[in-house]
């Protein structure tokens, strides 16, 4: 079941009893409010493997198409983070499906407040959340972020500071208005607990950005996403009639793949240059003056000369693989 659904038709009792009653209708009523979408196996497999680099190169692309927007899809249908580990000794699980919840600021598509939640099949119609949403400008303009990190840093965060990591940059986590009951109680802990809480719960955005932030340049690309409405209307009369709960209404996003590529180059047919070696190239954005395009993988070059390598990879023994966290539920 979509954990909008889940949501919406009350199946998630101690995710409702986390929440209260006052603040889970308001989510009721966000949700409802959104245009939903649920993305196919494509384009979540492609958006896990964009590169943040390339994410970054287009970041102008990632604006919201709604003022209020509901993203989900199934998690191991994002195999980077998926085939991540799961440390159970810390709580964590593997969840079925996860979503974004966001909605525009000021009016600005690349401006928005973002909020996560997942499903999980270990426990029956299980819903969780993060308590810190995130406050999002890719605008050129960054004074409402700053705006925000102050109000962060009034909780005492500090946080994806990393030069590197410019999409994190971006971004600067602020409570939620979900899981105001739960942030209340958090002074009543003890520092170490409450530190505790907090950073577990930021940790559940880890690289979760870069993956959402592809899906929405996906979506405003010309040549790639495909909207499908999802016809639910009979199911829901049945349901009506049984005095059931309806179904969400929704679309489904496809990647509406380019037909495949055999790119030419120069330097192959050209006799007085040398030929380039056969290569594969990764998929990637292409910004041109009619919109945003994207090119799949395909291959390049003189297959007759393909460059192959061997490597030896050792494993250091300090290593601290706490940092390959991925996803949420942690």
């Amino acid at each position: 079941m979509l954990v909008c659904d889940l949501i919406l038709q009350r199946k998630c009792q101690n995710f409702i009893d986390l929440l209260g009653e006052e603040h889970y209708g308001i989510l009721c009523k966000h949700i409802n409010e959104a245009q939903r979408f649920v993305l196919d196996k494509s384009i979540a497999e492609v958006a896990d493997g964009v590169e943040v680099a390339e994410v970054e190169r287009v970041i102008g692309q990632c604006r919201l198409p709604f003022e209020r927007v509901w993203l989900e899809c199934l998690h191991r249908d994002r195999p980077n983070f998926w085939n991540g580990p799961i440390y159970r000794d810390q709580g964590q699980i593997r969840p079925t499906r996860i979503a974004l919840l966001a909605r525009t600021v000021g009016g600005s598509p690349l401006r928005f407040v973002a909020h996560l939640f997942w499903s999980t099949d270990e426990f029956k119609d299980s819903v969780s959340g993060t308590m810190w949403s995130i406050a999002v400008d890719l605008t050129d303009d960054n004074t409402w972020l700053e705006q925000m990190k102050k109000l962060r840093k009034s909780f005492h965060q500090v946080v994806w500071e990393d030069e590197k990591h410019q999409i994190e940059n971006r971004i600067s986590p602020i409570p939620s208005q979900y899981f105001v009951d739960m942030i209340m109680q958090l002074p009543k802990l003890n520092h170490k607990d409450a530190h505790h809480v907090v950073h577990s719960m930021l940790n559940d955005w880890n690289r979760e950005p870069a993956f959402w932030w592809s899906v929405l340049a996906l979506l405003n690309c010309r040549n790639v996403a495909e909207t499908k409405h999802v016809d639910i209307s009979g199911l829901n009369r049945a349901r009506a009639k049984r005095g059931e709960p309806l179904f969400a209404e929704h679309k489904i996003l496809k990647l509406r793949l380019p037909t495949p590529r055999h790119e030419s180059h120069p330097s192959i047919s050209s006799p007085d240059r040398a030929k380039v070696r056969g290569h594969f190239v990764r998929g990637h954005f292409k910004q041109r003056a009619s919109g945003l395009y994207w090119w799949s993988n395909f291959f390049r070059g003189d297959p007759s000369r393909v460059l192959s390598k061997s490597y030896s990879v050792t494993m250091r023994e300090d290593r601290d693989e706490r940092t390959e966290r991925t996803g949420p539920g942690h």
